[in-house]
């Protein structure tokens, strides 16, 4: 085999055409299908079904996917390993995260990182889950912080536990409500707006949850957005509402922008975890940077590490991750 046919088909794995995995990886569809045809040729198996337009994995090539991409993601380490080694270029970082880990626990880590490694290159990306995780496996990214997976992921991943969090109610500190031990009233919520964080359905099924127990319908957003800080702003500037992960609000809880009020949602228990590929080999700066993530969550040592296939660890965690 030829690592240039494992990334087409690693490509047409993912984008399910010809026409989209030659835009990947810059070729035209009959050059990917001549490359996939030579690869299927020199296994002597067919790796994909094709349907119309569309393609789809056999059995052989769901065998021979976690392989090739393990070993590309390998490749891509060992290439930023060696050029830093020659001096080519500085060693690099690159972290992906989900919104809920970017306002506070990945700019102090990193800022210890770099205080310590002042050449290293570091690269942040954020997204869901899903899309972070099969970049974590192309090799693409080195270590992806989330709320814990709805559902069982590849078993090249390791996830670890890093500590509990939860869906808080934000409201701005000059905010009606936002005086008072006692929680708002389930209906005084419904007098204010709300803006809603599409990429964090947690919050969404928690809100649906507290309010169906309460027999009310609950609150149609207003404004809705992918961006914490931008709803985090956005109420410190307005009456509107806003449920979010109290890990993504902690520093602007802190700072008095805006309170959390004591309005016990209905989720269940779930987790902040970070994930690398299982059978990568960890570079100085991922370690350290993990090191400083512990540190800011306050965790310490690396605990409850559970490969993928662990069910305890994504119990209670139905909604998407975000």
């Amino acid at each position: 085999m030829e690592l240039r046919q494992l990334l087409h088909f690693l490509a047409l794995a993912e984008e399910r055409s010809f026409r989209g995995a030659g835009e990947r990886v810059h070729l035209t569809q009959q050059a990917v299908s001549k490359s996939i045809a030579q690869l299927e040729a020199r296994l002597g198996v067919q790796l994909f079904e094709r349907e119309g337009r569309s393609v789809s994995l056999t059995p052989f090539g769901e065998l021979l996917r976690p392989h090739a991409q393990a070993i590309t993601a390998e490749l891509r380490q060992f290439e930023d390993e060696l050029d830093a080694r020659l001096g080519v270029r500085a060693g690099r970082l690159r972290i992906g995260a989900t919104p809920s880990m970017l306002g506070d626990i990945v700019p102090s880590a990193l800022s210890q990182v770099q205080a310590a490694h002042p050449q290293l290159v570091v690269s942040v990306h954020t997204a869901d889950w899903d899309l972070l995780s099969r970049r974590l496996l192309r090799g693409e990214i080195d270590l992806v912080l989330s709320t814990a997976p709805p559902d069982a992921v590849d078993e090249l991943v390791v996830v670890e536990r890093l500590c509990p969090a939860s869906i808080v109610v934000l409201a701005a500190s000059g905010h009606p409500l936002a005086t008072g031990d006692a929680a708002p009233a389930p209906a005084r919520l419904l007098d204010y707006p709300w803006i809603e964080i599409v990429n964090l359905p947690r919050a969404a099924q928690d809100l649906q949850e507290y309010f169906t127990a309460a027999g009310l319908s609950p609150p149609l957003a207003r404004t809705r957005t992918e961006s914490s800080q931008f709803a985090i702003g956005w109420v410190e500037r307005t009456d509107a509402l806003c449920a979010l992960s109290s890990r993504a609000a902690a520093r602007d809880i802190a700072t008095g922008g805006v309170v959390a009020r004591p309005v016990q949602l209905a989720g269940r228990p779930w987790h902040l975890v970070a994930a690398r590929r299982r059978r990568a080999a960890q570079s100085p700066a991922a370690l350290a940077f993990m090191t400083a993530v512990r540190a800011a969550l306050g965790t310490g040592m690396p605990n409850d590490t559970v490969v993928a296939s662990d069910r305890e660890l994504l119990a209670g965690s139905r909604p998407s991750a975000g």
